[in-house]
């Protein structure tokens, strides 16, 4: 092991794409297999001294953010300016290998997404720059579409707080886009809480959206051409204060889940769509309802 974490470090330059290795210019001669082998144990070896996980900050709810977890998860989120997101090419998170050149970079960051289990975008309400689009732009600049191709599972928290600031007239729910592109996505998780698919009634109490009103409001129609998603997680949060005619503050949350299974299996395509509601803090997607 210490043998190969000294070949890995002969890779490294010195900086950003400067100064070349000497002690082993030939890593990039070696077979892919071997490279991805190498790549994988330094990859370990950086977790285990703790130079990967490191949050950037913490969220609304205390929550670590803007932290790459591997193998567990990648997490990103909202910011006030385009000046706080992440540098496309060079993230925070990117360990020492991946600056050693373009073809390293690729190489090391690709294998690390191939390898997380889970990728989160968080949405802030209070932030007018949204991360689905960063993430796409990042995912780019992977050639032959490796990037987007290397992401299996997708998790949207608070994807209720699409558009919740008005700011957008566009067509497109930039997480419905980005779902689209990794063309091998099998697993997805969406979050709303039962305010943001209430209305005020005039008679008293709030009254659900309607299942047309719901997929119109958040445009999320285009998700059926995800052609290899397999498994959907709907996360539904009571609201404790508020009184929904007919009693059920999830059966809009319910109809989705329904409508989704039902026009996949249209497209000969079987997917299992879970329900899993909640009060209190998020536990993990477990002991879930089928739909």
């Amino acid at each position: 092991m210490m043998e190969l974490a000294g070949l890995v470090e002969a890779v490294a330059w010195e900086s950003r794409f400067e100064v070349p290795a000497t002690t082993f210019p030939q890593f990039l001669a070696l077979a892919a297999e071997l490279r991805s082998k190498i790549i994988d144990h330094y990859l370990i070896e950086e977790v285990r001294e703790g130079n990967i996980a490191k949050a950037l900050h913490h969220d609304n709810f205390g929550s670590a953010c803007c932290i790459w977890n591997w193998p567990d998860e990648l997490i990103v989120c909202d910011k006030d300016t385009p000046q706080d997101l992440p540098h496309t090419m060079f993230p925070r998170w990117l360990p020492n290998l991946g600056l050693t050149n373009h073809q390293m970079r690729g190489e090391v960051i690709v294998h690390m997404l191939q390898a997380t289990n889970k990728v989160t975008l968080k949405y802030d309400r209070n932030k007018q720059i949204k991360i689905a689009p960063w993430m796409t732009d990042f995912l780019a600049t992977f050639p032959e579409k490796e990037g987007f191709e290397a992401i299996k599972d997708l998790n949207f928290p608070h994807i209720h707080w699409y558009n919740s600031l008005g700011l957008t007239t566009a067509l497109t729910n930039p997480d419905i886009d980005l779902m689209q592109q990794c063309s091998k996505i099998q697993r997805v998780g969406f979050t709303f809480h039962a305010s943001r698919i209430t209305v005020a009634s005039p008679h008293g109490g709030y009254v659900l959206l309607l299942l047309p009103t719901f997929l119109a409001r958040f445009k999320l129609r285009p998700m059926l051409k995800c052609k290899n998603l397999k498994h959907f997680y709907i996360g539904g949060i009571f609201h404790r204060n508020i009184f929904v005619q007919g009693g059920d503050q999830l059966k809009t949350l319910r109809d989705f889940g329904k409508w989704l299974r039902e026009e996949f299996k249209k497209q000969d395509q079987d997917i299992t769509v879970m329900l899993f509601p909640r009060s209190g803090a998020f536990s993990g997607w477990y002991d879930g309802q089928p739909l």
